[in-house]
């Protein structure tokens, strides 16, 4: 379980760049709730919620009942559930909407087929799972396999995604469609933009920062305070 090895004794660090710079992923987090299409009353699972707390983007109005669940022990804080990939404490078709972001790349395939079939299990029919993952090939699976692999003392070694990863989920009774979307992270200033990525991507072997500056500037491409991501979409009904 590579999702498990990865966050060993980072998940604080983790947790700490999202509570310091709470701001840097308003735009990744908008554009997938925008995917989910959340409708009044829906209930929402967020997998993997560690460090990704997407309720606060959510209108009031919605009434959204909302789960948040994560298998790793050092992210269960704030009403997050433990689970494990085969098992979800939840009754089968009990969910309206499940979003999963940019953390599947941690499982293996094997991993995937069981936790889609769970996944499934708990959406209503019609349902929607919103998965949205680091292209394979990419800037960021270059930073992240690269980069972050070198200088995180638990490494990187991510299995990103491309438009095949759809048929194991179609192959899970879901019906799939793919997008790519494009935004941009945003930033205050150069040393806001170090401090964060050395918590978030837990770059404890990095101590020159000007190492770390320019290597984000030609992974990432940063420029003008921000840093262009990039993300696939599966957008899927049970």
């Amino acid at each position: 379980m590579d999702y498990i090895r990865s966050f060993t004794n980072r998940a604080h660090s983790y947790s700490n760049a999202m509570d310091l710079y709470q701001n840097v992923l308003d735009e990744e987090i908008i554009t997938a709730i925008e995917n989910l299409e959340l409708k009044k009353d829906d209930i929402l699972l967020n997998v993997f919620a560690g460090g990704i707390p997407i309720d606060k983007y959510i209108k009031d109005e919605l009434n959204i009942t909302y789960f948040a669940f994560d298998m790793h022990k050092d992210f269960l804080e704030n009403s997050i559930k433990q689970f494990t990939f085969d098992k979800i404490q939840m009754k089968s078709n009990s969910v309206n909407k499940i979003i999963c972001i940019a953390t599947l790349h941690h499982l293996s395939i094997d991993e995937r087929d069981v936790l889609y079939k769970e996944l499934n299990r708990i959406l209503i029919p019609g349902g929607r799972l919103v998965i949205a993952d680091v292209i394979s090939d990419s800037p960021q699976a270059k930073w992240l396999n690269g980069f972050v692999d070198k200088y995180n003392s638990n490494g990187h070694n991510g299995l990103f995604f491309t438009n095949d990863d759809s048929k194991l989920l179609e192959k899970n009774n879901f019906k799939v469609d793919i997008s790519i979307n494009n935004y941009n992270w945003n930033f205050k200033d150069e040393e806001c933009l170090l401090h964060f990525c050395k918590l978030l991507f837990g770059l404890d072997l990095c101590t020159d920062d000007k190492l770390l500056l320019n290597s984000i500037k030609e992974y990432l491409h940063y420029d003008n305070s921000k840093i262009p991501w990039q993300l696939i979409y599966f957008n899927c009904k049970s």
